[in-house]
């Protein structure tokens, strides 16, 4: 729901720095509110040093109609500073923000510095010996429900020599950010001294300041000298101050580049497809119109892009709300076609990921200059955010694209709306064949609101446990547009159609980024889940790297088919043209072991242009294979990651294979040992082994494959048939649509081996066995669970794994390293047939065997 905490209206036209002021007292008058400086136990308006003479230390308010810098008046203050103290004594004026119901506080999130100004109408009566200060209470660290708390937080002092100027208006400026020392300088900034005990995080958390005072503090000698200092100064234009414009450097483009054309402060992304692959296809320069610089972009054809954006890092918090403008103009030369100029807002999270954008584009532009503006609140997890522009064009018809931008300004409009939407209500699901339906009631009131989705085989009290998935179509997101009160959750399974049972979830997030209540369904709904290819959990038998797939034949290792009329998935995912399958269409084979990845592919081409060396590799005959090497479970990765849940990309095309996760670099050349691809124009094949040793970047975590692992992974084929560009785009996902470089969000999911999850090992019994041995499963004939015992003497590596009586591997249960103990493991075999089954128990050469009975 709407409540509105703050607003401002831009003009149409943005000056470089959009300054806006927040008065915090302009000191016109006495406050209404006789409470507004706090009261000590003396006369009031006045506080005294403790414990000093009333006739020495004191301060004493007024107002003056008179000699204002501004307004209708100014506050006069009558200090006098008594040296009580061996290090000196103090007095000071301080107001706090009322406590009402809670601890509240003032937030000042939204300005970076403030100021006041000043006129020393009688300077101190002992020169040099008094220095003026504002200091704050922050209250970032105390909760606000606390009541009884009347302290004073994490306590800031700034620092200024100015009670000895000459009478006159002055203004002194404090940035809103801390320093971490007791340094007295006059420098402009808060301190964080310590002085003053209270809870904190050494950051000046602005968002919360209970309260400010202004404080006369005069220095000693080390002896008690009864020493005072008495003067009057006039106070006015106490404010805040916010450089609106976020973009800190070069945002009118006059700041010049280094020769690259890329403004100076800025960054750039160039090219058709992928970040950091430039071309001659695109340019950005920074050119004259008259006396003044403007950023140009352009694309000389089609399937390319060119986006700017500022380098200087702006935080954001979840529920802001941002507003980004410029001036565009298209100044090509002609009327290219499939073309088009946009702003972008990306909100990004600690990682500096973007978990989600919103941007506005226009194809009809005209020669003069026109602004744009876009607003976006930023959604949960949010951390930075990133202004955007944007040129692309993605028609080939050889007409150049060029745009022009200036003024560029992106500011925080603040937090429009704190009131989470109500809960969604009538939570259901229907079941058509291979997917369920869910449903519910769009929430009245609200606008441009989305709705998340949600799923788990268990009933769902927590949206964060790693049960519970959001509701995708492969790996996609999880949000719904408003009105659109219904999605459907497409169900798959390793191998065979199965039955399985599913929980359903919804919450409301309205347009500012609030987040409602999760309503979730009482029962469960159960439809049929469809059966898809995994990846094989050995690799293929007697594996040579030659172009003959005949041992992944003969291992039984079931392909991915990509088709232009129905993949293994029951969709289709083109991007640009592709005829048919005849034009294009693979089977692309994948398997794991403890070692190596393996991958594969038989394409079915109707014209073979494979790459060799010029232009962009993406532009002829080659497969993008991204896979994310952990178990994925809970929420998909925005974008790539590292370290314990590293995400992959590899380029397999004429020339050899590349790892597009460390820096494109090459990991074999074709005709290697390790790698094999050939062109038999029309069609071409290429295998490959990757050692899992060798692609790790950064501090990614080392792989070890355990069935039951669910996996992203997306192969995605480009096809150019002998033209000068790329010509078309098959996938497995059917929202990839040529975004599979952008994350795990636009990837497919299968599982490694033959079960949907890993299988739960029993802990240890309280037994320490000396003896290595295998127990006989029970039940035994099962159907279709078992349970398998086996003793381990000492630690070491353990391996389990049942085969049929071909002597071919069917399932690996354990493959790890177990410590002394009986184990038990819970077997499910509901995807096998009737029959005599073997399982195997292996550790430090030393194997045992057992047989057992599958009767359904």
């Amino acid at each position: 729901m709407k409540k509105l905490i703050y607003f401002i209206i831009l003009s149409k036209v943005f000056s470089q720095q959009l300054n806006f002021d927040g008065v915090i007292n302009n000191f016109d008058s006495a406050s209404p509110d006789t409470n507004y400086w706090t009261y000590f136990d003396g006369d009031s308006a006045h506080f005294e040093t403790p414990g000093a003479d009333h006739n020495y230390g004191f301060i004493n308010v007024s107002h003056s109609p008179q000699n204002s810098l501004e307004g209708s008046g100014a506050m006069v203050v009558d200090y006098s500073v008594y040296q009580n103290q061996g290090w000196g004594g103090f007095s000071k004026i301080e107001h706090r923000y009322p406590l009402v119901g809670l601890n509240q506080t003032y937030n000042w999130s939204l300005y970076d510095s403030l100021s006041l100004s000043y006129n020393n109408i009688s300077a101190q009566s002992l020169p040099g010996r008094v220095e003026f200060r504002i200091c704050l209470a922050e209250f970032g660290q105390v909760d606000e429900s606390d009541t009884s708390y009347n302290g004073q937080g994490q306590y800031w002092y700034s620092f200024y020599h100015i009670l000895d100027d000459e009478p006159g208006w002055n203004t002194v400026t404090v940035a809103l950010d801390g320093v971490i020392d007791a340094v007295q300088s006059q420098d402009g900034q808060f301190h964080w001294t310590q002085w003053v005990a209270g809870p904190g995080d050494e950051n000046l958390d602005n968002h919360a300041i209970k309260g400010y005072s202004f404080e006369f503090s005069i220095n000693g000698d080390g002896v008690l000298n009864e020493d005072y200092s008495q003067g009057t100064i006039m106070f006015d234009d106490f404010k805040l101050i916010s450089s609106r414009n976020l973009v800190t450097n070069n945002t009118d483009f006059e700041g010049g580049n280094d020769g690259d054309g890329i403004p100076n402060g800025w960054g750039a992304w160039q090219s058709g497809c992928c970040p950091g692959e430039g071309g001659d296809n695109t340019y950005i320069s920074t050119v004259m119109d008259g006396d003044n610089h403007v950023l140009e972009m352009g694309i000389n054809d089609g399937n390319g892009y060119a986006v700017t954006f500022p380098s200087n890092t702006i935080p954001a918090s979840p529920g802001e709300t941002f507003q980004l403008s410029a001036f565009i103009r298209d100044v090509s030369a002609s009327d290219p076609g499939g073309y088009f100029a946009a702003l972008k807002i990306e909100a990004k999270d600690a990682n500096g990921d973007v978990i989600a954008s919103s941007e506005i584009m226009d194809t009809t532009l005209s020669s003069e200059f026109s602004d744009f503006i876009i607003h976006m609140p930023m959604p949960e997890n949010t951390a930075f955010v990133t202004p955007v522009l944007v040129a692309t064009k993605f028609l080939n018809d050889g007409i150049p694209a060029v745009y022009q931008y200036d003024d560029v300004a992106i500011i925080s409009l603040g937090f429009l709306d704190t009131e989470p939407p109500i809960a969604v209500s009538n939570v259901d699901a229907a079941t058509p064949a291979f997917y369920n339906l869910v449903t519910w009631n769009d929430n009245a009131g609200e606008n441009g609101e989305t709705y998340n989705v949600y799923v788990s085989p268990e009933p769902i009290s927590d949206i964060s446990s790693l049960l519970v998935d959001n509701v995708v179509q492969g790996a996609l997101e999880s949000s719904v547009d408003q009105g659109a009160n219904s999605t459907p959750h497409r169900l798959f399974y390793p191998l065979v159609d199965t039955d399985i049972s599913r929980y359903y979830a919804v919450q409301c997030v309205d347009a500012f980024g609030n987040i409602g209540p999760v309503t979730s369904m009482i029962d469960p709904v159960v439809n049929t889940a469809k059966g898809v290819p995994t990846i094989s959990l050995s690799g293929p038998t007697d594996f040579v790297a030659d172009g003959d797939l005949s041992e992944w034949f003969s291992s039984d290792i079931q392909p991915f088919f990509l088709s232009t009329v129905q993949n293994s998935y029951g969709w289709t995912s083109v991007s640009l043209t592709v005829d048919n399958d005849n034009d294009l269409s693979a089977n692309v084979y994948v398997a794991i072991d403890q070692d190596n990845l393996y991958v594969a592919a038989d394409v079915i081409d109707d014209s073979y242009n494979g790459y060799g060396g010029s232009g962009n590799w993406y532009e002829y005959d080659a497969l993008e294979f991204f896979i994310g090497l952990y178990d994925q479970r809970g929420a998909v990765h925005s974008t790539a990651l590292r370290g314990d849940e590293p995400d992959y990309v590899f380029k397999f095309h004429e020339l050899g294979i590349w790892n597009g996760s460390d820096g494109d670099n090459l990991l074999y050349q074709n005709n290697s040992e390790n790698y094999y691809f050939e062109g038999f124009d029309p069609d071409w094949a290429f295998e490959a082994k990757i050692p899992l040793d060798l692609i790790r970047v950064e501090n990614d975590v080392r792989f070890f494959a355990e069935n039951g692992f669910r996996i992203l992974f997306e192969p995605v084929i480009h096809d150019n048939d002998n033209g000068s560009v790329r010509e078309g785009i098959l996938a497995l996902n059917q929202n990839n649509n040529d975004q599979a470089w952008q994350g795990p969000l636009y990837w497919s999911t299968t599982w490694l081996g033959t079960r949907s999850d890993p299988l739960s090992v029993i802990p240890p019994k309280d037994i320490n066995p000396t003896e290595f041995s295998l127990k006989s499963n029970y039940p035994n004939p099962f159907n279709p669970q078992t349970t398998i015992g086996f003793n381990i003497p000492s630690t070491g590596y353990v391996n389990l794994s049942v085969y049929n009586l071909r002597g071919q591997i069917i399932d690996q249960l354990i493959n790890k390293a177990l410590d002394q103990g009986f184990y038990e493991v819970k077997w499910n075999a509901d995807y096998l047939s009737s029959g005599v089954y073997i399982y195997k128990l292996n550790m430090g050469g030393k194997t045992l065997t057992q047989k057992m009975i599958l009767m359904k």
